[in-house]
Parts: structure tokens; C-alpha cells; sequence
């Protein structure tokens, strides 16, 4: 919510319709970030380093307050909306707990 900048209910929504133009386009432009942002990471101190660099200054004139986004994951994969997590798979008991 922060670094899209719009009302929580926006992205909350289970709306049909699509993003607003707005917010399309700040989604878009944080998934670009964490994009170069993940190149930057891979690339490191070679040839390559310089024109990624130029890169995320391009976005940064755009949009300034993506200056924090981090890469994208790079550990595991992702998980479909009807996937659990750990926590939900491996559930301790409650009386765990010392009630």
C-alpha cells in the first residue's frame, strides 16, 4: 500500500474490473524496479553493472519513491492463491501453548 501509494480498499477489492490507470501503472513500474533490481543483483560489478545502473536511474526519475523496492525472490517458488504456506500445513497443537 505504501509504495503504490493508493487506498487500501483498492487493492483489497475483489473487483472484476482491472486496476485504475493510476495504480496499473504503479504496479507496473514496482514490478519493473524489482525486475532490475534482481538483474542488478545478478549482474554484480561486470560490463553489465553500468547499463543496469543507468536503468534503475531511469525508474528512479519516474518514480522516485521505488528507491527502496528490493529484487524479486530468488529462494523457492511461488505459490498459487490456493496453495497454503508452512504455518498452515504443519500446525502445532494448542496445548502446546500451556493454556
Amino acid at each position: 500500500q505504501l509504495v503504490l501509494d493508493v487506498p487500501l480498499a483498492e487493492l483489497l477489492e475483489d473487483g472484476e474490473d482491472q486496476l485504475s490507470g493510476p495504480i496499473l501503472v504503479r504496479s507496473r513500474m514496482v514490478k519493473l524496479m524489482k525486475t532490475a533490481a534482481a538483474i542488478r543483483e545478478q549482474v554484480g560489478n561486470n560490463a553489465g553493472s553500468q547499463l543496469v545502473s543507468q536503468l534503475i536511474g531511469q525508474i528512479l526519475e519516474m518514480m522516485p519513491e521505488l528507491a527502496d523496492i528490493t529484487p524479486w525472490h530468488t529462494v523457492g517458488q511461488r505459490r498459487t492463491l490456493d496453495d497454503v504456506g508452512r504455518t498452515a500445513r504443519d500446525t502445532v497443537p494448542d496445548d502446546l501453548f500451556g493454556r
